[in-house]
């Protein structure tokens, strides 16, 4: 069935829309994978320097599969969600369980693909696009790792930013508005 209900998410006060069979496929990640920061920058960065037909034609979308800093295989396609099924079809084929790994893409994270990472097993996602803020609210309530507009050495840690090994010298800043209620 995919009707769409709308639900708690997780237990929490949190309401949001989810398909209602999806709901039954994904669970809370428990994952104790962590990436250091030079690995999520490499990892964006691999995309943008190994996928020419991006730049040559604006209209493909790539990802790729890594784990200890080591890309294990990418995919491209022209839709964002072929690229997600085309990643896990090749895990599949593979017979490799994706837990531990770090999933890269190219495309924006719709809540849809963030339910598709939550199935595929993995914690940490890491866009060289933005995040749509249902998207974070699932993350949140997954524990999924969100690493969003990470381009040359920039980018955005979303939500979970423990599995994030920093620097000595950096740390996470919490920017999200806090409002008082009296």
């Amino acid at each position: 069935m995919n009707r769409r209900v709308m639900s708690a998410c997780c237990g929490k006060s949190r309401v949001s829309f989810n398909f209602e069979n999806d709901t039954s496929l994904v669970r809370v990640q428990e994952s104790g994978a962590k990436i250091s920061l030079e690995d999520a920058v490499y990892y964006a960065n691999y995309l943008d320097k190994n996928f020419s037909l991006f730049r040559e034609t604006g209209g493909v979308h790539s990802g790729g599969v890594g784990h200890s800093g080591v890309v294990r295989y990418t995919c491209y396609d022209i839709g964002r969600h072929n690229v997600l099924d085309k990643v896990l079809g090749r895990a599949y084929l593979l017979n490799q369980d994706l837990a531990g790994h770090v999933l890269f893409f190219s495309g924006r994270v719709s809540s849809e693909i963030l339910l598709k990472v939550a199935k595929m097993n993995i914690a940490i996602l890491v866009a060289r696009s933005a995040p749509t803020d249902l998207a974070l609210a699932l993350a949140e309530d997954l524990n999924i790792t969100v690493i969003g507009f990470a381009r040359g050495d920039g980018l955005n840690i979303y939500t979970c930013p423990e599995r994030i090994e920093l620097p000595p010298r950096l740390s996470v800043v919490d920017t999200k508005k806090r409002v008082v209620n009296d």
